[in-house]
């Protein structure tokens, strides 16, 4: 069952931002976003990132798909308002949908999560 709050705590949640926004955290996104952009091969169309968190990923790979549109979910409403906070392109979105509730989305050609 899909919890219906944050699943990390406050500390943690702090503790991976941080991390996150490090060179040694930016490099490791921006290595997943282009593996799975080699791995996928997709020109058109749309991916889901599960559990997104603040949008680091699908910031990352919609970066690197430009014609794709990706759209990053998470189960916590507060975690998705920061998420489009942080990051903005035309081919991204961010929307708090717990990962069994992704079928709303409409379809698409790929889901991934990295963690």
């Amino acid at each position: 069952m899909p919890e219906s709050t944050e699943a990390m705590t406050p500390d943690e949640s702090a503790s991976l931002a941080a991390w996150q926004t490090s060179p040694q955290g930016r490099g490791v996104y921006a290595a997943l976003a282009e593996h799975v952009k080699e791995r996928l091969g997709l020109r058109r169309g749309r991916i889901v990132s599960v559990g997104e968190g603040e949008g680091l990923f699908a910031s990352e790979l919609s970066s690197r798909l430009p014609d794709v549109d990706v759209i990053g979910t998470d189960l916590c409403p507060e975690v998705v308002r920061r998420a489009r906070e942080k990051h903005s392109r035309p081919n991204l979105r961010f929307e708090a949908v717990p990962v069994l509730g992704v079928e709303s989305l409409g379809p698409v050609e790929a889901i991934v999560s990295v963690f």
